[in-house]
């Protein structure tokens, strides 16, 4: 029993790189769900569920737009009692 690629248009395309896309996608999604939920960010969790991109937004997610507050050089602001 042979894998036949599956077919997008006039595309072909082996079953093994729809799985190695898909896991690839994954394993980059729960980094930044994981990253997300620990930076108190639960809209950039939905959108990580809602959209698939190939892992591009989770990658730029973690590397560009989460923002890690014990390595911040801002001063934390005191709460007035």
């Amino acid at each position: 029993m042979a894998l036949d690629p599956i077919t997008i248009g006039s595309l072909a395309i082996p079953v093994w790189i729809i799985t190695l896309i898909t896991i690839w996608d994954l394993i980059w999604r729960i980094l930044a769900v994981m990253k997300s939920t620990r930076y108190n960010q639960p809209i950039w969790s939905v959108v990580f569920v809602l959209f698939s991109t190939i892992g591009i937004l989770p990658i730029l997610y973690i590397y560009v737009f989460a923002k890690d507050k014990r390595n911040s050089k801002e001063k934390p602001v005191k709460k007035k009692k």
